[in-house]
């Protein structure tokens, strides 16, 4: 009779646990009424903020922007393209950055801020020597938002103030339209020439110009609201306190309560941290945030590009913040053009110099749906995954769909693989094809390709290189298997049917013709049937796919003995090609194998300084180095869920304060434990490095997959008053006296795991 009634607590335990599955499709959460947005989102100024206030609608915006320029001797930089990311916290409680500008490269300036409030910013700058420093107030991307958020600035005569107003709409007045700057000193007094040319340009900008050296920073208030009194009284009230004082109490909180990692992690959550939140722009006609690859800054040059790199960027900036790692997937998706593909380049900020806007003509990668999946498992957030569905649907369906003409978009002789291709009428119009020879569209197809690829010669009719590359087809697998799990966990359980069906047949087909059993290994293949002589680790990508069968995937990594060699070499592409791989050997069980490329990634990113790492001059896809070292210990697995530890664990390492799935976890492994805190309180722990798959916990329950190779003692601490009831391969273990620790053993093996308070 026990044992019944302990199953029935298991069992009524299952029922309260928050349902993973939606029935129907859900719209988009919409953007709050009236919010602030603060941070460095325009691209070409890491070296100021930007304010969004006001309505979801776009007209109903508003948008306040505060820039720092340096000079000397009639020397300015508007726009530093040299500078050091310091820490930023995704919240905005406080952030830090440096830049070295070009006419002295041995100073440095030093801007640091901290929201103190929703409508708040207080923020210092200091200098290494003597500069020149003009806060200005301006317009930000006013040559790309058609007037629709028109900024009036005016200086006030105190010499410390310039006040804003949204003045584009009177009859429409957003919430929060107004804008106040206050110095903490006076500045210097214009002559009578700029005092003439300020008072030009004053509906579009106002400036502050003060002496900037290392014993007289500048300290600064910066606040969004709708009456000028209150905002002077606020600003003023901060300004009462030493600005310093308040930026390293804002910074020590930060350090307190942030993401951090340690151990043989070394500051690598940090280094994410920084990667992600300092190249988070905004869109202004999506209204969302959104993490680009990488920063560019430098009035000319764009750093606000989207492009394919950005889906993998998202698995960085969902242990960052997975607000942002969400918002940046929405407007990727958005961006899909009416036949159904993902752009592979699109510019939000700004128009680039020599290419379209938007290079539709040719897709990303297939991607979306690892991206998508691995965000939701980090926020749970299901109404994005809804959401996502349909637009992945339609873009998995793309690359195989009829263009109009009979012929499928990227499967040229119809055999049933995918081809890399170009479709330049959507790119340059059917005037600019005329000037296109077949080199040029054969290299633009190849751009298409995102890893490296066979050359081949692009086919004129059909669009496409006359090629069939194992690693297209196999993130084509990837992506169409990860379908079928989207499509069950939003509850359109009829659907995974037709998507195991797409599956099986990409899979049989890769196996029978790329397969070449002389080579032991899956290899590119023109369309005369010849194999590409080509051998790259991007033919291992199959493995990620689940593609060859066991005996296969091992003599893959034998004939391709030297691909730990060729990965570890230096390119573009190398970070996320070493995370793709990093996922097909965790898939395979090469765990060894696995660890060890973690590792290298590790020691190739630490031979730089942290900021050197993060440095504009690096790849874009550089942070993403660090991403396998920390699923060694924290993993969003397309497969397994929310996964911690590792059984090969031979080092200490630690991730403290992660927010997934709406709680702050720490996990930290080791030779001889693994510990899990859920908000500061340790949930579980075992006497030896184990993997704990499909990880799901709340207050009352926890449920997971245990992973390990010996025997192993798991420990529940106590809960006051409660009684903990446990079961491992749904065997009823027992139960504690209420307010009592609970201890048992794991044997060898892999075994569910579910504990009940």
């Amino acid at each position: 009779m026990s044992k019944a009634i302990l199953t029935a607590i298991l069992i009524s335990a299952i029922a309260l646990w928050p349902p993973l599955a939606a029935r129907t499709q859900q719209e988009p959460a919409t953007v709050p009424a009236e919010r602030v947005l603060i941070d460095a989102y325009d691209a070409a100024h890491v070296n100021g903020l930007v304010f969004i206030t006001g309505q979801q609608n776009a007209i109903e915006q508003n948008c306040f922007g505060l820039r720092f320029i340096v000079s000397r001797a009639g020397n300015a930089e508007s726009s530093p393209r040299k500078f050091e990311l310091g820490r930023h916290a995704p919240d905005g409680s406080f952030a830090s950055v440096s830049w070295q500008p070009e006419f002295d490269p041995k100073t440095t300036v030093t801007l640091r801020w901290s929201r103190a409030g929703k409508q708040l910013v207080v923020g210092q700058l200091t200098a290494s020597a003597t500069v020149q420093l003009m806060a200005e107030t301006y317009r930000p991307w006013a040559d790309s938002r058609d007037g629709l958020a028109w900024a009036a600035y005016h200086e006030q005569p105190d010499r410390r103030t310039i006040l804003g107003e949204q003045v584009h709409n009177q009859k429409i007045k957003a919430p929060l339209n107004r804008f106040l700057l206050r110095t903490d000193k006076a500045g210097l007094a214009k002559d009578s020439e700029s005092a003439k040319n300020g008072d030009q340009a004053q509906a579009s900008r106002g400036a502050l110009v003060f002496e900037l050296n290392p014993t007289a920073p500048l300290g600064f208030v910066a606040v969004v609201g709708e009456d000028f009194d209150a905002m002077e009284r606020d600003a003023d009230k901060q300004l009462s306190q030493p600005v310093a004082g308040l930026l390293d109490k804002a910074e020590k909180t930060y350090e307190a309560i942030g993401t951090e990692s340690g151990g043989a992690l070394g500051n690598s959550l940090d280094a994410i941290t920084r990667a992600t939140m300092w190249n988070r722009f905004y869109s202004f006609g999506q209204r969302y945030e959104y993490v680009a690859g990488h920063r560019h800054s430098g009035v000319g040059l764009r750093g606000d590009v989207l492009s394919w790199d950005s889906l993998l960027m998202s698995s960085l900036t969902g242990l960052a913040d997975g607000e942002s790692a969400t918002a940046s997937l929405r407007i990727l998706f958005s961006a899909q053009t009416p036949d159904g593909r993902i752009p592979l380049r699109r510019f939000w900020q700004t128009e680039p110099n020599g290419e379209p806007p938007v290079l539709a003509g040719r897709s990303m990668p297939p991607l979306g749906a690892l991206a998508a999946l691995k965000v939701y498992l980090a926020t749970q957030d299901l109404s994005f995954l809804a959401w996502a569905y349909p637009r992945l649907q339609q873009w998995n369906d793309w690359w195989h769909a009829n263009r109009g003409d009979g012929r499928r978009w990227r499967d040229g002789n119809r055999d049933g693989l995918l081809e890399h291709g170009f479709d330049p009428e959507l790119e340059v119009g059917d005037l600019g094809l005329r000037s296109l020879t077949n080199p040029n569209k054969q290299q633009r197809a190849l751009t298409e390709a995102a890893l490296p690829t066979s050359e081949a010669r692009f086919n004129d009719l059909a669009h496409t290189l006359e090629l069939s590359p194992v690693a297209l087809n196999s993130l084509y697998a990837l992506d169409t298997e990860l379908m079928i799990q989207i499509s069950r966990e939003i509850g359109l359980t009829a659907e995974a049917d037709r998507w195991q069906r797409r599956l099986d047949e990409i899979k049989q087909l890769v196996n029978e013709h790329l397969w070449s059993e002389e080579d032991g290994l899956f290899l590119d293949r023109h369309w005369d049937g010849k194999f590409s002589n080509r051998r790259a680790p991007d033919l291992l990508l199959p493995l990620i796919a689940g593609i060859p069968e066991p005996a296969r995937a091992k003599l893959m990594l034998e004939s391709l003995r030297d691909w730990k060699k060729q990965v570890a070499e230096p390119s573009a592409e190398q970070p996320a090609l070493s995370y793709l791989l990093y996922l097909g050997l965790k898939r395979y069980g090469f765990a060894a194998e696995a660890t060890e490329l973690a590792r290298h990634n590790l020691k190739m990113v630490e031979k730089h300084s942290l900021s050197s790492a993060l440095s504009v001059h690096q790849p874009s896809l550089a942070p993403l180095l660090y991403l396998p070292a920390i699923e060694e210990v924290l993993a969003t697995d397309p497969w397994f869920g929310l996964t911690f530890g590792n059984q090969n664990a031979t080092d200490d390492a630690r991730i403290e304060r992660v927010k997934l799935a709406g709680a702050s976890l720490d996990i930290i492994i080791g030779p001889k434990r693994t510990i899990i805190r859920r908000d500061g309180k340790v949930e579980l722990e075992f006497e030896a490095p184990v993997r704990l798959r499909t990880y799901r916990s709340n207050d009352r329950a926890l449920a997971c997959v245990v992973e390990t190779k010996t025997e192993v003692r798991a420990i529940i601490p106590a809960a006051e008053g409660k009684k903990i009831t446990a079961s491992v391969d749904d065997k009823v273990l027992g139960s504690t006296s209420p307010g009592a620790a609970a201890s048992f053993k794991i044997k060898e093996g892999s075994h569910k795991l579910l504990v009940v308070k």
